[in-house]
């Protein structure tokens, strides 16, 4: 449980193998969760296009709103 602005909130963190979930099961991981963290692999040109369009999906989704944060990992 975290304190975000007064309210104590609870922090769920999902590993999501994109190839293997699809686009179906990532529209429905947008409509269950209030905000996302993408991690790539900043030594994968590929993974770094990857990221790109679930954040596009985020973005073009009735939920686009929802925070999100980018995240370049070596």
């Amino acid at each position: 449980m975290v304190m975000l602005d007064g309210v104590e909130s609870r922090l769920q963190f999902i590993s999501l193998d994109i190839e293997l979930a699809g686009v179906h099961g990532l529209n429905e991981i947008i409509k269950e969760n209030d905000g996302f963290i993408i991690v790539y692999s900043i030594s994968d040109k590929a993974s770094f296009g990857v990221a790109t369009e679930i954040l596009k999906n985020l973005r073009t989704s009735e939920n686009r709103y929802q925070p999100v944060i980018l995240v370049g990992n070596k």
